[in-house]
């Protein structure tokens, strides 16, 4: 859904492999109801014998993949994921299990206590929350919950006929998913989530090999997703693409498309966002808050009740999301904060609790990039010398994560702009270059903004427009 500015584990106990369910054509199954779920985690919380916290998660996903204007997989899948956590005054045990039954939620609880008194405690722990109030969330849309795979596979048959037209072969997948979230503990928290996903994507390429094309969106509701516009934007860079040439590496402009962007800034909350990459030193926002670490065109933020992305309006411990602002007009402002990291900087926690037994710290889910002016046509004009980006793959943003080191490869069109015009495409080029720096330049802001679902997390998104920098470096050539 693009958007305008303006516009608003530890143990584990009976783990099962999720398989996908033989439905018809026209029907899918109805998701386990809230009172259903709450009342199970309420009634296995009653004989816990003590302080513990049941995290459930459900998703209902239907899936439509396709290859070479074919669908070779129409699907509906439904997942359950009952994660328990015990205390035994500082220490703590998870276990998790694939059931809402009474004796699997049980069993659960006992390990995970069997877990918790074999651990370390953990000082830092403060306790589970109480019972807690939430901003409102969009309803989840019937058009995605009752959706059949017949209706996906309708949907595409146009525009396998407009690939074929222009010589191109469709690849992708169409995804209508319901996801539900529910948490509860022994200090009397029950907290509910029901929300859905409409995402497309599509990746449009020459049977020849003279060429590849991407486009994808994603929206909280069916109709924000237009596939024709999309399946068309696909086809026309494919086509765009073809007979790339050689670019010589070096330090050019460059503009970044919304896809690109998302790729890259995805990995800012792990890396720079939350406390403990404060606290480790390994943000590059470290000792800088307050100080200008972008240009004044730059404002980051995890937003959870945003309605322009996918919401989400508590964490995986049923505390409230808060707005927090990473980066606000160029200028370092805060970070995310779960219970222990909050304790350790003296703050109070934001509402970014990760799942029970992941291991990692704060968990951002919810990033936005705010809309700047620009379309990127108009990007495009004011580039001397410079690239166009469709999207990155191979990202890896480990190299050094006080500066922001990336590296990572063009994928399915880039394109060299000369004197305000694209000229022609260019081989895809491998890039490294510090976000840290790059901020720096950032030029311009898109005001168009394209959702990017999580691919680590079954909830959340990137909102974020395309961006034009100053300044990229591109380390080195392929020979595609």
């Amino acid at each position: 859904m693009k958007t305008k500015a303006g516009m608003r584990a530890s143990g584990r106990a009976g783990r099962k492999r999720a398989v996908p369910k033989a439905v018809s054509a026209t029907s899918v199954q109805a998701s386990p109801s809230r009172d259903r779920v709450l009342s199970a985690l309420r009634d296995a919380l009653k004989s816990a014998g003590g302080d513990a916290e049941l995290v459930y998660i459900g998703h209902d996903s239907g899936t439509t993949r396709f290859a070479a204007s074919g669908i070779h997989q129409n699907m509906w899948e439904r997942g359950v994921s009952v994660s328990a956590r015990v205390a035994v005054g500082k220490k703590l045990g998870v276990a998790s299990v694939n059931s809402l039954a009474k004796a699997d939620l049980a069993a659960a609880l006992k390990q995970a206590r069997d877990i918790a008194n074999s651990s370390k405690p953990l000082a830092e722990f403060p306790g589970f929350p109480g019972p807690q109030t939430y901003g409102p969330a969009p309803h989840p849309d019937p058009a995605i919950v009752q959706q059949a795979p017949a209706e996906r596979a309708d949907a595409l048959k146009p525009l396998f006929a407009a690939s074929a037209k222009s010589k191109t072969e469709l690849h992708g997948a169409l995804i209508a998913r319901t996801t539900q979230l529910a948490v509860a503990n022994s200090c009397g928290l029950s907290a509910w989530h029901e929300g859905t996903l409409a995402d497309a994507q599509f990746i449009a390429m020459d049977p020849g090999g003279g060429g590849s094309g991407y486009s994808a969106d994603a929206a909280p509701r069916w109709a924000g997703l237009d596939l024709s516009a999309l399946a068309d934007l696909a086809i026309r860079k494919c086509v765009d693409s073809r007979k790339p040439r050689n670019l010589d590496p070096g330090t050019y402009e460059v503009i970044l498309e919304p896809a690109a962007v998302a790729e890259i800034f995805s990995w800012l909350p792990w890396i720079a966002f939350t406390g403990r990459s404060v606290e480790d030193g390994q943000s590059f926002l470290k000792d800088k808050f307050g100080q200008m670490v972008a240009t004044d065109a730059v404002t980051i933020y995890d937003d959870g009740l945003d309605s322009e992305g996918i919401p989400l309006p508590f964490d995986f411990e049923g505390r409230p999301k808060k707005s927090v602002y990473f980066i606000d007009r160029g200028v370092a402002r805060e970070v995310a904060h779960d219970a222990i990291s909050a304790a350790n900087a003296k703050a109070r926690p934001t509402g970014h609790a990760p799942f029970p037994g992941m291991g990692i710290t704060a968990m951002p889910l919810n990033l936005f990039v705010a809309p700047g002016m620009s379309s990127v046509e108009e990007m495009i004009a004011q580039t001397h010398r410079g690239v166009l980006v469709t999207r990155f793959h191979y990202l890896n943003g480990l190299l050094n994560p006080p500066i922001a080191l990336f590296t990572g490869m063009t994928r399915d069109g880039a394109f060299w702009v000369e004197d305000g015009k694209v000229r022609h495409p260019i081989k895809n080029m491998r890039f490294t270059q510090s976000i840290a720096k790059a901020l720096h330049g950032a030029e311009l802001v898109g005001r168009d903004r394209t959702i990017t679902p999580n691919t680590w997390a079954s909830f959340g998104s990137a909102c974020v427009p395309a961006m034009k920098f100053r300044e990229w470096t591109f380390s080195s050539r392929t020979e595609f």
